[in-house]
């Protein structure tokens, strides 16, 4: 399933490594941990995301992803296995989560999916053979014919948000949201397939949004027994808000019937074919919010009556959301008034229910949890997004829930969860599909999980490694950047590869940045890094350290590769001056630390060693000398307000009078060392996998040099790892330590060539987790 691995060698460079010792295979409750920060999407918008294949006894998952590509994997309910992740196709949009993929069963058992579109060309792939997801064929992007006074024409469709259905009659039926010119940001139409391959054809509006007036975000529920589509939705306000894309309001609802294809309210009136929102205001609404925000509406039946579940509240002054559910009463000929479910804390907590045979009615809600640490201040109300999945239970048809089972819990501020699914079609107990969430799409390192008869559908994972090297320091960092960002990053970052100070203060700044951290000469950057800026699409370029490490000649150069306006400098009159600046600049993202590192300037190993820890927390590195705190650091310390700060390094490295000089400006100092470098990169790392960091990803680099290690904080902090430093041929008693009891490790990474990290350092370290 993983992607071929991108590893800088040249002609020459030869990796003489013995055979690894396998390492020992564990279980797990996610199938998948290398999926897209958004890897299934919300109910509301994309489904179905997972059905069940009563024909072949199995659940089949779409979901995004390595790159943002579409992966599918199935669970065979008899033997409790999981098919290994297929890659379907490719997906057009990078660093963006809408191109999510839905799955429908056609008549004759073919799986169809779709995905990768963001207003754009919604991409269609089918199986190869009915009920099998092994193998796929690319159709064709997603187009209708529509009719001319010349003659038929055929319209690619630009799409986002698909919900595929089949209808009774087998034909496959298509709703999803389009931009096209005029229509506005939030028109829904729909179009049908006879066979599914396509050209489709009789495409209908349900939803029309005006341009620059309103839109409309819609969920589409086929009606188990009767076919028919029950739809709840809600308005994007753009006269209100044209900014502010949290400006959603109210909850509406139509239904549409399958055989005559006219839409209705939930009285049974008729409605009109054009829906403006003055009409749905007065005669569909469901749910006026006012000022509030609504997000989320999912809309399903009960005994053929509709019912709604919906997230509102607001977010200032504080954010106060809510989960409400109402339904309909034929006999009443009104909706309920809502009932409270559970409180949340953001708008784009997800969530979903279903109906049972019995009338019992399950929701399944993201509620609470941790913000996200690595939030920057510009997104700071999305931090708060995801938390817990939990079930809750209605038995007297809606007009009250309990708090049933928690299936997931954030455990801090490292992860979430979010996105609930039910499976499409599910027997028995109700199955349930969602992931990990994190806002940093691109990042893949989350899980994705299954939810079945009441526990997780369990996977084997086998420990694996990789070598990330090049033949030079700078070539090892192109592949480490590679690596860290496989779908590219906006902006990268530039240090010096001959000297370690500004690197490893800028690593929690490239990590706040979502962006690599590539090295150079003083006077020239070799090929190699020049590829890779291009490669990435980098339009931004901040250079670490003054023209006197990385020179003026070296910015014109990064001016010509991403624009003459958007090459930046930090550079001070030393390295105690970079770091300050380079911690204001970090403060102006995060905001002032509550605690700052304190590293020797003359030696890189304690530096590096916390440099993952440190970003992961936003806490930023500054430099002193050993043996006297510098007094720019010292008014930088006070500026930032910290109370805490951690000292790393022994005494050797950092003297009992540098503590002394921060123990007066922090309330609170805590030293991070050992007798030598490996005893204080083992205590740290302990530091750090006990506040978060986890070994299921780990980093290996040298203690010994720096050039090859320089980079290696930025992947690790975007992998939440450690960073392990060995020596060249032996693994020192401290580190072993770290593989006691020995962790679930997912990859590990080794950088640089055999002549930094020898294989058989890196057999050793398959031998630990194989113990």
């Amino acid at each position: 399933m993983r992607r071929a691995i991108i590893v800088l060698f040249t002609l020459g460079l030869v990796l003489a490594l013995t055979p690894l010792t396998p390492a020992r295979a564990f279980i797990t409750d996610f199938f998948d941990g290398e999926a897209s920060g958004n890897a299934v999407y919300e109910e509301f918008a994309i489904h179905p995301e997972a059905i069940y294949d009563q024909t072949t006894d199995q659940t089949i998952v779409a979901y995004q992803g390595y790159a943002m590509n579409p992966f599918v994997a199935a669970y065979d309910h008899a033997t409790k296995l999981w098919s290994a992740p297929v890659q379907v196709g490719t997906s057009s949009i990078s660093d963006d989560a809408h191109g999510g993929p839905s799955l429908v069963v056609d008549a004759e058992g073919y799986i169809h999916i779709f995905y990768g579109a963001h207003g754009g060309a919604l991409r269609h792939a089918r199986t190869v053979l009915p009920h099998d997801p092994a193998a796929w064929k690319y159709l064709s992007s997603v187009t209708f014919e529509t009719s001319t006074t010349s003659g038929m024409r055929t319209t690619t469709a630009p799409a986002t948000y698909p919900q595929p259905v089949l209808e009774p009659d087998g034909d496959l039926r298509l709703f999803y949201r389009s931009s096209e010119s005029g229509s506005g940001n939030g028109s829904w139409y729909s179009i049908t397939s006879t066979s599914g391959v396509g050209p489709w054809q009789s495409r209908e509006l349900a939803l029309g949004g005006r341009l620059g007036v309103e839109g409309w975000y819609a969920n589409f529920t086929q009606d188990a027994a009767t076919g028919d589509m029950h739809t709840g939705f809600f308005l994007r306000d753009y006269v209100n808000g044209k900014i502010d894309f949290y400006v959603r309001r109210n909850a509406y609802y139509l239904r549409r019937d399958h055989t005559s294809g006219e839409w209705f309210n939930a009285a049974g009136e008729s409605a009109p074919t054009t829906r403006t929102q003055e009409y749905l205001d007065s005669t569909c609404m469901v749910y006026n919010s006012g000022t509030d925000y609504v997000n989320q509406v999912v809309a399903n039946s009960i005994d053929g009556e509709p019912c709604l579940l919906f997230v509102t509240g607001h977010q200032s002054p504080s954010p106060e959301y809510t989960w409400l559910f109402t339904r309909w009463s034929s006999t009443e000929n009104t909706w309920s008034a809502p009932v409270k479910i559970a409180d949340t804390d953001n708008l784009f907590d997800s969530g979903c229910f279903t109906v049972l045979d019995d009338g019992t009615i399950e929701a399944y809600l993201t509620v609470g949890g941790f913000a996200d640490e690595n939030t920057v201040l510009d997104e700071a109300r999305q931090a708060t997004r995801g938390g817990d999945i939990v079930r809750f239970v209605s038995e007297d048809g809606g007009a009250s829930f309990a708090r049933d089972a928690t299936l997931k819990s954030s455990p801090g501020p490292w992860a979430r969860y979010n996105n609930p699914q039910i499976v499409s079609n599910h027997q028995g107990e109700t199955d349930v599909f969602f992931s990990e969430w994190d806002n940093d799409f691109s990042n893949y390192v989350h899980k994705v999980f299954l939810w079945n008869d009441g526990r997780f559908a369990l996977r084997e994972i086998s420990p694996r490694s990789e070598r990330l090297a090049g033949p030079n320091r700078t070539d090892t960092a192109v592949a480490v950047a590679q690596e860290a960002f496989p779908t590219g990053s906006k902006t990268v970052l530039i240090a010096s590869q001959d000297s370690f100070p500004d690197a490893l203060c800028g690593v929690p700044l490239a990590h706040a940045m979502k962006a690599p951290l590539l090295l150079t000469g003083k006077n020239s950057m070799d090929a190699g890094t020049i590829a890779e800026i291009k490669r990435l699409g980098a339009t931004e370029a901040l250079i670490l350290g003054s023209d006197g490490v990385v020179s003026e000649g070296v910015a014109t150069k990064l001016k010509g590769l991403v624009g003459a306006t958007t090459v930046d400098r930090l550079g001070g009159g030393n390295r105690y001056a970079t770091s300050v600046l380079i911690q204001k600049r970090l403060a102006s993202l995060k905001g002032q630390p509550n605690t700052v590192v304190l590293a020797s300037s003359k030696d890189f190993p304690d530096a590096l060693a916390i440099s993952p820890y440190a970003a992961r927390k936003s806490m930023p590195i500054l430099l002193t000398e050993p043996s006297g705190l510098p007094a720019a650091i010292s008014a930088a310390i006070k500026s930032t307000g910290a109370q805490s700060t951690i000292i790393v390094g022994g005494a050797a490295a950092v003297s009992p009078a540098v503590e002394v000089s921060v123990g007066a400006i922090t309330s609170e100092v805590t030293r991070l060392g050992g007798s030598n470098r490996w005893e204080t990169a083992c205590v740290i790392n302990a530091t750090a996998t006990a506040n978060g960091l986890s070994m299921e990803r780990f980093v290996v680099c040298t203690g010994e040099n720096f050039p090859d290690a320089l980079t290696g904080g930025v992947l690790a902090a975007r992998c939440n790892a450690p960073l392990v430093l060995t020596g060249r041929d032996t693994v020192a008693d401290p580190t072993r330590a770290l593989f006691e009891p020995r962790p679930e490790t997912i990859v590990w990474y080794v950088l640089g060539a055999d002549a930094a990290v020898s294989s058989t350092v890196e057999n050793t370290i398959a031998s630990l987790l194989a113990e």
